[in-house]
């Protein structure tokens, strides 16, 4: 790991396929949502984006969203586009690790739009927040002290 981070890190995925195969096994993933955390930068994430945090860890150890509220892509959207040979779906991976889930509901969920702001950590339920998520991240790198507006 590099000891030179930019300000933000972001961990995002606009589609199923590579995220849902890739960023809930992969290792430095995991180590670098790790070190950002703990260095206090911005991390954020929408649709199976957030699967990156799954093994991201906080200071004392525990899963980094241990407790902490996050969205993404839902298992109820999951089915509704019939989605069915992935390994990781997103809701599931990150509730088994404790993280206090939160979605909208609709008609279909791809219709859904929700994200979350928890300290330093911003996810969207799919790709309809991707806006609102950088828009809040904007916010709070605009907020850190020796930012400069």
């Amino acid at each position: 790991m590099t000891s030179t981070w930019p300000t933000t890190t972001w961990c995002s995925s606009p589609a199923a396929g590579g995220a849902a195969f890739d960023f809930g096994f992969s290792k430095p993933l995991a180590e670098a949502m790790t070190t950002a955390n703990a260095l206090g930068k911005v991390i954020g994430g929408v649709c199976h984006g957030p699967l990156g945090l799954i093994n991201a860890k906080a200071a004392d150890g525990t899963p980094l969203v241990t407790g902490r509220r996050v969205s993404a892509v839902t298992d109820k959207q999951v089915s509704e586009l019939g989605i069915t040979s992935t390994p990781h779906h997103p809701e599931t991976e990150l509730r088994r690790v404790g993280a206090r889930f939160e979605s909208e509901t609709r008609f279909r969920d791809p219709l859904s739009n929700h994200w979350v702001v928890d300290g330093n950590l911003v996810t969207g339920q799919n790709q309809n927040a991707g806006p609102m998520v950088a828009r809040e991240m904007m916010s709070l790198l605009l907020a850190a002290p020796g930012a400069d507006a």
